[in-house]
């Protein structure tokens, strides 16, 4: 807004328009003296210091609503999971002896799907990189043109808040499963997906993988090892070796977890 005071007249000019000096909102008659108007060039200026300032920011908050989203969907599911075995626990006890892909299909049924509401339920074949009913198999962290896994299992879908829940048997005689908080083209380890593991039927509740007493033949796990190694299997960065069919990303929930179920800065998302 342009403002000119006219001596002369003992009048003020409001955008071209001569008002009165007592009523400053009342238009004088004559017009056109002291005119003000933004030129073309002021325009464009402004429009693209308004653009990079958006291309500056919204980024970043786009992320980090990302971010907060998937954790606390990742808390809430983890949460759901764990009331699931609890009442399933409860009600048949904890001395299961299944195996192999048909064993954890029938523990599922049995132990998992009675207890919460989900859409459907499917086997999904192994040595397969095709999505199983509409669920894309992981990639590995860090590395979204790496091959998808191709792990047998039986998967719920929509099971409580999450997007699905895809368990599998572990050679190593654990039930291990991921948590699906989304399902992209390309779902990534860590970003999209999350591991659980059921290693000790004496304490039947799933714990993120990386969680201490998870990661085979490691004593006690710390942050820094998750984040940047040395750790046997599976860390949270994407060069992590990936012995005892484990990969990188697969301890990712661990380290969310660890941090009051946020996702920090150092996280490498």
């Amino acid at each position: 807004m342009c403002v000119a005071h006219d001596k002369n007249l003992s009048t003020y000019r409001l955008n071209g328009l001569k008002t009165d000096k007592t009523h400053p909102l009342t238009p004088s008659p004559q017009i056109g003296r002291g005119k003000c108007a933004f030129t073309l060039a002021e325009v464009l200026i402004t429009l693209g210091i308004i653009g990079i300032v958006a291309v500056l920011v919204i980024p970043g908050w786009v992320e980090s609503h990302q971010k907060k989203r998937v954790a606390i969907t990742l808390k809430k599911s983890y949460s759901e999971l764990n009331q699931a075995l609890q009442m399933g626990v409860a009600e048949n006890g904890a001395n299961w002896d299944y195996s192999g892909i048909d064993g954890v299909t029938l523990w599922v049924q049995q132990y998992i799907e009675p207890y919460v509401k989900f859409n459907k339920a499917a086997s999904c074949p192994h040595n397969s990189i095709a999505k199983c009913s509409g669920i894309q198999r992981s990639r590995l962290l860090g590395n979204p043109k790496s091959e998808p896994s191709k792990t047998s299992g039986y998967v719920l879908i929509n099971p409580g808040s999450a997007t699905a829940w895809w368990f599998y048997w572990h050679p190593y005689g654990y039930i291990d499963v991921k948590i699906y908080v989304n399902n992209p083209d390309i779902p990534i380890l860590g970003k999209d997906v999350f591991t659980f593991t059921l290693q000790d039927k004496s304490k039947p509740r799933f714990l993120p993988f990386g969680a201490d007493g998870t990661v085979p033949f490691s004593n006690k796990i710390t942050r820094d090892n998750l984040l940047k190694g040395p750790i046997r299997t599976g860390g949270c960065y994407k060069d992590s070796p990936a012995p005892d069919h484990y990969a990188p990303g697969d301890s990712c929930a661990a380290v969310i977890m660890m941090d009051g179920w946020e996702i920090k800065d150092d996280y490498p998302w």
